[in-house]
């Protein structure tokens, strides 16, 4: 409920103003397995009963298609930590759910390598690796250094190792890849 982010370019909505009902029949369509869930709207829009209710609905909606639902938290955005998403998926206590968990959205939030350490390695769905500078860059808006600014994992300051570790620790590396958004990259040919 109540998605609009006030902090991005109002182009930006279109991406993220996609339908559930369209996704579903796409889903059904090229056999979609997992679908990722944000939660775009600014922080204290939402309380945390009705992000584990919506929460709840689109995973029952998505088991019956067969396909499992994972929640995402972005740091500038109204489900800004692991805290609050781990909290609305053990809540919601669905079956097919789980956690999407980027390393620059973990380090840009509230980093908890306790809080990740005991959290039941099946509800980590998916990892993203990235890096980036550790101290949050004063002259850029979060979600311009989220899609331009982040850096291959070692070329940053983030302490992938740990964070790495601490993952496999509790077994939830399962589905493992890079999400490096940068405006260098943007720049390069496919080759390189």
């Amino acid at each position: 409920p109540k998605w609009l982010p006030d902090n991005v370019d109002p182009g930006f909505n279109d991406f993220l103003g996609f339908s559930v009902d369209d996704f579903m029949r796409l889903a059904d369509e090229f056999e979609v397995e997992s679908m990722s869930t944000i939660c775009s709207m600014p922080a204290g829009t939402v309380n945390s009963d009705q992000l584990t209710e919506a929460f709840a609905k689109i995973c029952d909606r998505a088991a019956g298609a067969g396909v499992r639902c994972d929640l995402e938290f972005i740091p500038f955005w109204g489900l800004f930590d692991l805290n609050m998403t781990w909290a609305i998926v053990r809540d919601a206590d669905k079956a097919n759910s789980g956690i999407v968990f980027d390393y620059w959205h973990f380090m840009r939030g509230n980093p908890d390598l306790d809080l990740l350490s005991r959290i039941p390695g099946s509800k980590i769905s998916s990892v993203q690796l990235a890096d980036a500078s550790l101290a949050f860059p004063e002259d850029r808006p979060a979600p311009i250094d989220c899609l331009d600014w982040r850096v291959p994992c070692g070329e940053g300051e983030f302490p992938v190792t740990e964070i790495t570790k601490t993952i496999a620790d509790i077994d939830g590396l399962h589905n493992i890849g890079p999400e490096i958004f940068s405006a260098k990259f943007d720049k390069m040919s496919a080759d390189e």
